[in-house]
């Protein structure tokens, strides 16, 4: 059974309710609020990760389209190479150079014209020198043409019969590097190197030859080993884009370990994303604005009719009407809920006025007891009053008469003493006869 004490305190929670569920209060503002901070930080997220997402995906691009054309270029610059190689081994093969070589008295004019006039792949830049077995000029094409007397270079070619190639630097670095490649010159009949073509290939020209192609925002250079043999455009920058690619020729240039690097330098600037991401981002928050008013509308507008009641049951006291409000199922189960502390409130309403009306019924009942037996003790106490005052009357010196008994009253008459007490008593008298006067009167006792 529910108790008085709950029914306030339910009324009092109809109450609160109705203050919390007041469309005037905080819960559009909070939900529209929330929403659209809500909104806010998923723009501002999406954008972020768009934009770290577009960068990298630019820059991935920017790298495999560097890395593409840094890898064409590699494989020009080895075609270079191998072909001037390739014409140098070819050069070194040819009877003229074998024969000058081995018969200096008439052949030497014609030998020295043939160098000169000798351009190993197209190549006009390269120097051409022919040396016998001890690195002394026999023919070239310098104006003066100096001794190639490297042991190495001697005990590579002519002991071994194998190329050699080293780098030679010039006075201005990156740019006089010299690629030094020597061939045997053996005659075939004694199988034996009998000379040494020596080829100084300046790398800048070669090099650059191949790279003129490039754009302007890109930077070269090729290293052999620990040697710079070309360098342009090269920063040397951290923030740029590199690749180190290999150049994999053919010996004796192979053996160097020749390798190119190319940097792009050129600035990758996302600044033109940010106004696509204002607009989209703009409107992005116009429409989360619209939805989040919608959603607000819609939940606050159950909470609204479901205000109306409790309000109309906090301030009318009726406990016959239901909440009845469709909306989402959070806004139901409170509408059930609040429903629900109705009946509850209604059925503890109801209980405590039938006890209410039992208790007055049976205080009712007490009071005309308590009232009866009022006016019972009040005759009581009268009649008590009534009786000690004429006990008190009794009580006061009686003047009576010696023979005959008889009293006097308050106006001083001889009255019987039976009258006299019936008078001032409640007291009546019945006349009878006791035993001695009996005897003495009629000789009997008389009953």
């Amino acid at each position: 059974m529910t108790r008085p004490s709950d029914a306030r305190t339910n009324g009092r929670i109809l109450e609160g309710l109705s203050a919390r569920l007041s469309p005037r209060g905080n819960v559009y503002r909070k939900i529209a609020t929330a929403m659209t901070v809500y909104a806010v930080c998923v723009i501002l997220l999406i954008g972020a990760v768009s934009y770290v997402c577009v960068d990298l995906l630019i820059r991935k691009n920017e790298r495999l389209a560097m890395e593409s054309n840094a890898r064409e270029l590699a494989v020009k610059l080895i075609s270079s190479l191998d072909s001037v190689q390739e014409s140098l081994s070819n050069l070194s093969k040819n009877n003229l150079l074998v024969n000058a070589l081995i018969d200096t008295s008439g052949n030497l004019p014609y030998i020295d014209s043939f160098i000169k006039g000798y351009r190993p792949a197209g190549h006009e830049s390269i120097h051409l020198t022919l040396c016998d077995f001890q690195g002394n000029p026999v023919a070239s094409n310098l104006p003066a043409p100096v001794a190639y007397k490297i042991p190495d270079l001697l005990r590579q070619t002519l002991e071994r019969k194998l190329p050699y190639a080293t780098v030679l630097h010039g006075e201005k670095p990156g740019h006089g590097a010299l690629l030094l490649v020597a061939y045997p010159v053996y005659w075939q009949m004694t199988n034996r190197a009998e000379g040494v073509l020596v080829a100084e290939i300046p790398a800048h020209d070669i090099i650059a030859a191949q790279l003129s192609a490039a754009g302007d925002d890109m930077g070269f250079r090729v290293r052999g080993g620990e040697h710079v043999l070309f360098s342009q455009d090269f920063a040397e920058r951290t923030r740029f884009q590199r690749f180190d690619i290999p150049l994999t020729t053919a010996p004796p240039i192979g053996n160097l370990g020749l390798s190119i690097q190319i940097e792009n330098r050129r600035p990758i600037s996302l600044w033109w994303l940010i106004p696509i991401y204002a607009a989209s981002g703009g409107v992005l928050f116009a429409l989360s604005m619209i939805l989040a008013r919608r959603i607000s509308v819609s939940v606050t507008s159950h909470l609204a009719a479901l205000e109306t009641v409790a309000r109309r049951v906090a301030e009318g006291g009726s406990l016959d009407r239901h909440a009845e409000v469709a909306g989402p199922d959070d806004v139901q189960a409170l509408a059930s809920s609040f429903n629900a502390m109705i009946d509850r409130v209604r059925t503890a309403k109801e209980d405590l006025e039938r006890r209410v009306l039992d208790r007055t019924a049976e205080l009712s009942a007490a009071n005309e007891e308590l009232t009866r037996l009022n006016r019972e003790k009040e005759l009581a106490i009268a009649e008590l009053k009534e009786a000690l005052g004429k006990i008190s009357t009794l009580r006061g010196l009686l003047p009576i008469c010696a023979a005959c008994k008889k009293i006097r009253d308050d106006q001083g008459y001889w009255r019987q003493i039976e009258v006299y007490i019936a008078d001032h008593t409640e007291a009546d008298f019945s006349h009878g006869i006791c035993p001695e006067c009996a005897m003495r009167l009629y000789g009997k006792v008389v009953k």
